[in-house]
């Protein structure tokens, strides 16, 4: 098996000339509430204060393995393991930034601390989020299922739309994480965090290099990067090596084995990817989530399976694990169509149900959902 793997920190991996690209067939970013909050712990907890000093310390701390698809020395290199972890520490930076570049805004600060500041932001969005190459901009963390949202509100500071607005699953739970960070960075709620953590009562005049010494310690973490030319020893060390993040729910699974079987068009067209991402548009404006949506319709279709949440992903490889390309494509243009009828019975459109005839059906649907039925 043909691999490399050398160790190397989060600076290591931002201030490389690579992109890290996050394909067509890896899952969302799924991260809740529990996970990012133990990754900003855990990198406080690694930090120090030194009272005689009035210094923040870091140390070392091992963030676990990361898979990539592609030489170290290539420019784009896929993220086969690791996208959770990337895409978090991606927000905590960014967060970091415009916390550091709000500094501006408080008069209480004098201009030194207001340069420093400035310069600490700067040096996050210019070298860790959007680095110029050549003078084009490079997004290190470059996403597919997540563009434009993800550079216009998080990576991009100078160019950042408050009025774009996410559309899917995935962008909430972007969103989310982003506000959750800016919340825990604003002076008040990081100070006060910071004082119980350290059993040191910090002032306005820590804050900054507060939040500089949480940059550094990010940065500072350690990881090793194993990097394979070929898909499948990339899929086969994945499923062995011990990696640390939300383990893939079963629907990530089956969409990662449709997506390696059934690749872009002769003239370049990733119609399977267009639709996956057309179904999460359509269910971020309903009161379920795809993975339910998904197991609902299965259930529906192959009552026979007796399918549930743990054995979803063996039942579908028991019907489609050998299919070709063609019944593949067909089951995803049926998934669509079964989209359809489901959003109708979650969220029943009156105008669709107009005729005389209809409007028994209109009161049994409206009836389920208001007695919440499933």
């Amino acid at each position: 098996m043909n691999f490399e793997a050398t160790s190397d920190t989060i600076k290591g991996l931002f201030t490389s000339t690579r992109t890290y690209k996050i394909p067509r067939f890896q899952r969302d970013f799924s991260w809740d509430q529990n996970n990012y909050n133990e990754f900003l712990n855990d990198m406080l907890s690694q930090i120090s204060f030194n009272p005689d000093t009035t210094k923040f310390e870091t140390s070392q701390y091992f963030l676990g393995n990361m898979l990539f698809l592609g030489g170290k020395d290539k420019d784009l290199v896929e993220v086969v393991d690791g996208q959770q972890r990337l895409t978090t520490a991606t927000i905590l930076l960014a967060a970091l930034r415009n916390s550091l570049y709000d500094v501006k805004d408080k008069e209480i600060y004098g201009d030194t601390q207001m340069m420093a500041a400035c310069n600490y932001a700067d040096t996050i969005q210019n070298e860790y989020l959007i680095k110029k190459i050549d003078g084009y901009p490079q997004r290190k963390v470059e996403t597919t299922s997540s563009y434009p949202y993800f550079t216009q509100t998080i990576q991009d500071y100078h160019t950042k739309n408050g009025e774009v607005e996410p559309a899917t699953e995935e962008e909430e739970l972007l969103k989310k994480t982003f506000e959750f960070f800016l919340k825990e960075l604003k002076e008040d709620a990081f100070l006060k965090k910071i004082s119980k953590l350290y059993q040191y009562q910090f002032k306005t005049d820590n804050y900054i290099e507060g939040l500089k010494a949480l940059r550094d310690q990010l940065l500072k973490s350690e990881i090793i990067d194993v990097f394979v030319s070929e898909k499948e020893q990339a899929n086969k060390i994945f499923e062995n090596i011990n990696s640390k993040g939300k383990p893939l729910s079963k629907v990530d699974l089956i969409k990662n084995s449709i997506f390696s079987r059934i690749g872009t068009t002769d003239g370049g067209v990733d119609e399977i990817s267009d639709t996956w991402n057309a179904f999460k548009h359509q269910i971020v404006d309903l009161d379920t989530t795809f993975n339910e949506f998904f197991l609902h319709y299965w259930k529906a279709v192959y009552p026979e399976d007796s399918a549930n949440g743990n054995n979803l992903y063996k039942k579908f490889l028991k019907r489609f694990g050998t299919s070709t390309d063609q019944e593949l494509k067909s089951f995803v243009k049926e998934l669509k169509q079964g989209l359809e009828f489901y959003k109708t019975i979650v969220e029943p459109d009156r105008n669709q149900f107009t005729r005389k005839e209809l409007k028994a059906e209109l009161e049994y649907l409206v009836a389920i959902n208001r007695f919440k039925g499933v």
